[in-house]
């Protein structure tokens, strides 16, 4: 039978699966930044959006984007949770 999947991988090899859930704590700059990204924006929209001095917006996005919060492709900045 062929693997659908990495559940399929692990119960092959006898490992059970762990529950991963991330928690979050945001502070209320990451929060406006959630907020704000109800849809996907381009990074300069964004920060006007925020009323930031640009570095200091960039370093929050920067941190966000490090620790899996948002991710940015396509030219635009999104929700990765």
């Amino acid at each position: 039978m062929p693997a659908r999947g990495v559940g399929d991988i692990l119960e092959a090899l006898g490992i059970e699966k762990a529950e991963t859930e991330k928690e979050f704590s945001l502070t209320a700059e990451e929060e406006n930044v959630m907020r704000e990204l109800a849809e996907p924006l381009p990074r300069d929209e964004l920060i006007r959006a925020l009323h930031m001095e640009t570095g200091a917006a960039n370093v929050l996005l920067m941190g966000m984007e490090i620790r899996g919060l948002i991710a940015e492709s396509l030219g635009e900045i999104r929700k990765a949770i």
